[in-house]
């Protein structure tokens, strides 16, 4: 089967840079997988805090000045005005707490107005602020419309697309950049104090560009500087204001939604007239080989369960073949399968136990009974049952009278520690999971085919909802790499033909 196995190292090794935690990171309790900063601190104690919901619209104004003016320029705009709404705490009477996002700035005596007389003094200063108009429920909006003035600008809501954009990210540049801003105002004011050094290089940011070294050592150090006072201040809490409420509710009213077309990222078509053509000729050697290997018409348990189990896979194969049963749900839900049958065979022939494979056959037609039973008690049955079916089945080994029912697993254990005792945990842990999650309709599984994700970013990355699934990635190379595990794992108690199926792609007309 060919595998892009460079493509795949490369996804691993981004993976790996990424901020994640890995697997043997978390630690078990109970059911439970924690990841680091949850098993690290006490249970309950843990307050989250969220830029974009609480944040990011009570400090519209600065993401409004950061992302449009020159960086440099709008950094020493910040400066000044954190020094100018410093000193009006530090010499007010009453030591009111102030703060510098709308809200705050509504009751902070001329913050409004020192922020506009130094930003009206930069050519782009009134561009830059202007689009926070838009908002009818601005707080002090009459205020700022005094200063800036009533009229639009014809690219004023593209500015505050770009601006929201950049911002999203707490981690962005424009967001740190905010952050900075908010503790040198701490400082001026003496709410907050830092050694001498840290004031210094805090002070020096205004001179260092991103792709500096030193940038990218004092970045983490602003943003939980900031988050951390944020969080020790009960006036300065992380909580959602009205401001915030409204910012979204008219940004979500008065802009459209824009779904995100996730597509399938395999770039290449399947050779299918050759795939299909190795398939029969697979299924019809299977075929050959057990009619060979037949000696009686007594039952063989082991003999019917091997190779029933592959010409069975190879059936499930066939769907996943057909039509968009590769890039959909049904493609997720047939890998489950395979995956449970490559495990139960590699199970069955670990033990090799005659009575292993007959109790495996005794469960599956007690199955079948526990079906038929329950079809004669319907007063509206299934259509997809057929009674003839499931009486020959049930009455195949044995009248049905003396066939028992097992409600329980065929072999008293759970999938997991069977593939992990049969050597084949890495098929466990890379395919059944996942798959597992579109059998049982789960939530993961839901989100990922029914909705899909709005780019507008001024509805901060909501969910919509998509009629039509979307191409999801194909299972066609895993279901066939399964099937091929499964009829080595044939070969292995019966020798015979090892030729395995291969996934060729062909270049495409474009």
């Amino acid at each position: 089967m060919l595998v892009n196995k460079k493509r795949d190292k490369a996804k691993r090794r981004n993976r790996s840079k990424s901020h994640s935690s890995t697997l043997d990171q978390h630690k078990k309790v109970g059911k439970k997988l924690l990841p680091p900063m949850l098993h690290m601190l006490p249970q309950g104690k843990l307050a989250f805090s969220s830029w974009v919901n609480n944040r990011l619209p009570e400090l519209l104004w600065a993401a409004l000045v950061i992302s449009f003016m020159p960086r440099k320029e709008a950094l020493k705009a910040f400066l000044e005005i954190a020094e100018r709404l410093a000193v009006i705490v530090r010499t007010a009477q009453d030591d009111p707490v102030l703060d510098l996002t709308h809200s705050g700035l509504e009751s902070f005596p001329a913050g409004i107005e020192e922020i506009c007389v130094v930003l009206l003094a930069s050519p782009n200063g009134r561009a830059a602020l202007r689009p926070i108009l838009m908002f009818e429920s601005l707080p002090a909006r009459d205020r700022w419309a005094h200063l800036l003035g009533e009229d639009l600008g014809d690219d004023d809501a593209r500015h505050l697309v770009v601006a929201v954009t950049k911002c999203l990210d707490h981690q962005s540049q424009e967001s740190t950049d905010i952050r900075w801003l908010i503790l040198m105002f701490k400082i001026g004011s003496g709410r907050a104090h830092f050694p001498a050094d840290m004031v210094k290089n805090l002070l020096r940011y205004v001179e260092l560009t991103p792709e500096m070294e030193e940038m990218r050592h004092i970045r983490p150090s602003i943003r939980a500087a900031e988050m951390a006072f944020r969080m020790m201040s009960p006036d300065e809490g992380d909580v959602e204001s009205d401001w915030c409420r409204s910012f979204w509710k008219e940004s979500l009213d008065r802009s459209d939604c824009i779904p995100m077309n996730k597509a399938s990222e395999s770039a290449s078509r399947v050779d299918e007239d050759s795939l299909h053509r190795d398939w029969f000729e697979k299924q019809a050697e299977l075929v050959d080989r057990f009619l060979n290997l037949q000696t009686t018409t007594d039952l063989d348990a082991r003999l019917d369960a091997a190779f029933g189990i592959a010409l069975f896979s190879g059936n499930v194969l066939l769907e996943v073949l057909h039509g968009r049963n590769r890039n959909g749900i049904s493609g997720r839900l047939l890998l489950r399968t395979l995956v449970e049958c490559r495990i139960t065979l590699a199970y069955l022939i670990l033990k090799d136990d005659p009575e292993m494979w007959v109790r495996f056959r005794k469960f599956g037609v007690g199955q079948a009974k526990l079906a038929l039973l329950k079809l004669d008690e319907s007063a509206d049955p299934p259509k997809f049952l057929s009674e003839e079916s499931l009486a020959m089945i049930a009455n195949e080994d044995s009248s049905e009278e003396f066939v028992e029912v097992s409600l329980g697993h065929w072999c008293d254990a759970d999938l997991r520690k069977m593939a992990d005792a049969a050597g084949v945990k890495a098929d466990y842990d890379a395919f059944y999971g996942w798959s597992s999650a579109f059998v049982h309709g789960s939530w993961a599984a839901v989100r990922d085919a029914s909705l899909t994700t709005c780019l507008n970013p001024l509805h901060r990355l909501h969910r919509i909802p998509r009629g039509v699934q979307r191409e999801m990635e194909s299972v066609l190379e895993d279901a066939v790499s399964l099937f091929n595990k499964i009829c080595v794992d044939v070969d292995r108690v019966y020798p015979g033909s090892s030729k395995q199926l291969v996934v060729f792609s062909v270049l495409s007309d474009t």
